[in-house]
């Protein structure tokens, strides 16, 4: 749908009827847009067979624990989703947001490999939460100890504050431009 959906800019603006939000002016974006609501409408349908086909896996296969505490976490994504679209459709809001993130959801959970995928990414992220400690602890470290001797210099600001000097050490510490900051304080 996001193809031709109006980007999120034109909705907030309410340029979607307007010149300045044509398709034609973007690079890669020759598609003609929806309208929102019908975008919104469309959105519906799919959750309507979606919730068709979640009740016919359910009835048509085995139902173990499992696939009903599955069908109900999708039910219930399915019921956030169609409330951010009428809310949308009611002009509470000017766009269906949490729909965005629901539907990347249901994309994970219903493509096998994604979800495979997903699971070991996440796992992988679990145990390596001590080594991401470990680095956080040693960047804040810098990060203070940054603050405390350059807060001082008149001539640079790269360690003014400590969200300056968080940026500062972050840009060192991925090395993106280490020369600019580094360099400066060798005098």
């Amino acid at each position: 749908m996001p193809f031709w959906e109006f980007p999120q800019w034109c909705i907030e603006k309410k340029l979607t009827h307007d010149n300045n939000c044509r398709s034609d002016i973007y690079p890669s974006s020759r598609i003609n847009k929806i309208d929102q609501v019908w975008v919104d409408i469309l959105y519906l349908m799919a959750y309507l067979i979606l919730c068709v086909l979640i009740t016919t896996r359910l009835f048509a296969k085995s139902r173990n624990k499992q696939s009903i505490i599955r069908s109900v976490i999708l039910y219930g994504l399915l019921f956030i989703a169609t409330f951010d679209i009428i809310l949308s459709l009611a002009n509470v809001i000017p766009q269906a947001y949490a729909t965005r993130v629901i539907n990347c959801t249901f994309i994970l959970v219903f493509v096998r490999t994604l979800r495979v995928s997903w699971g070991q990414i996440m796992r992988v992220l679990y145990r390596s939460s001590t080594l991401f400690m470990i680095i956080l602890v040693y960047w804040m470290f810098f990060m203070f100890l940054g603050f405390v001797l350059f807060s001082t210099n008149e001539n640079q600001n790269d360690f003014d504050g400590l969200a300056d000097s968080f940026y500062s050490i972050f840009v060192v510490f991925t090395l993106s431009n280490y020369p600019q900051i580094s360099y400066q304080y060798y005098d």
